[in-house]
């Protein structure tokens, strides 16, 4: 868990504290744990910094400040981070950049699904990237900013569901057949 003083601590399932780490700025994304690679964090002046056993492996500044998704691990490919900037950013695991690419606007959230990653915007949009080359393939834009999620519902209905900072929960159908929805949050 990460604190606005910068520290990230490391606490097992029992609650035990096993470290922490001085990242020199305030914390501001869950931290992602990338395999048996460490733990992936973003700080508040979007620095991407991998960790293992506590110690520092790298650390990569992204574009834009203020705005960080949480950083997701991707196994064959690396860490995806989206930041203020409105980009989505793919990098191997010595913290080299693959790919970079532009959203139009911040990126609030970020996830991994099956073979694919899910950003969401302030604009208001959900963007379906292929993670092995940053390709957007699928662009849904209903308006209020994506502040949580998207969740996939594979069952009944293949939906994904997101919460916006408007109040409202949205969906639309994964297989693309059926409209968008929303309802209040």
């Amino acid at each position: 868990m990460g604190t606005d003083a910068g520290t990230l601590w490391m606490i097992s399932a029992e609650g035990k504290v096993l470290g922490s780490h001085d990242l020199g700025s305030p914390v501001r994304s869950s931290p992602a744990i990338a395999g048996p690679h460490g733990t992936a964090v973003i700080t508040r002046d979007g620095i991407l910094t991998l960790l293992s056993g506590g110690e520092r492996i790298w650390s990569r500044q992204l574009a834009g400040q203020g705005t960080y998704a949480p950083p997701v691990y991707v196994p064959g490919s690396g860490i995806a981070a989206g930041d203020g900037s409105g980009a989505v950013s793919m990098l191997d695991l010595k913290g080299a950049l693959y790919w970079r690419t532009s959203l139009g606007s911040a990126v609030h959230s970020l996830r991994r699904q099956g073979d694919l990653l899910w950003a969401g915007t302030e604009d208001g949009a959900v963007v379906v990237l292929q993670p092995a080359t940053g390709r957007v393939l699928e662009r849904h834009a209903d308006g209020g900013a994506v502040h949580g999620g998207p969740v996939l519902l594979e069952r009944p209905r293949d939906l994904a569901v997101w919460g916006a900072r408007d109040g409202l929960v949205r969906a639309f159908s994964i297989r693309l057949t059926e409209g968008p929805w929303e309802a209040p949050q």
